[in-house]
């Protein structure tokens, strides 16, 4: 998309064609915050955000 703020467009505008709106204090990352890794199907993966030392979220795929 050539611009981060490009990607920021373009979901404000697709949230907004379902009346769903990106709301003051949430947080939209446009880009990756580490090199892409390549995953195999047969595996499991598991994602963990943390704010300081408190875990906020998890996610496995």
């Amino acid at each position: 998309m050539n611009h981060p703020f490009n990607a920021l467009n373009w979901l404000v505008e697709k949230l907004a064609e379902h009346n769903r709106y990106v709301r003051q204090g949430e947080w939209v990352i446009t880009g990756g915050l580490t090199k892409a890794v390549d995953i195999q199907r047969e595996n499991t993966y598991q994602v963990e955000l943390f704010d300081k030392d408190q875990l906020i979220g998890k996610l496995s795929f």
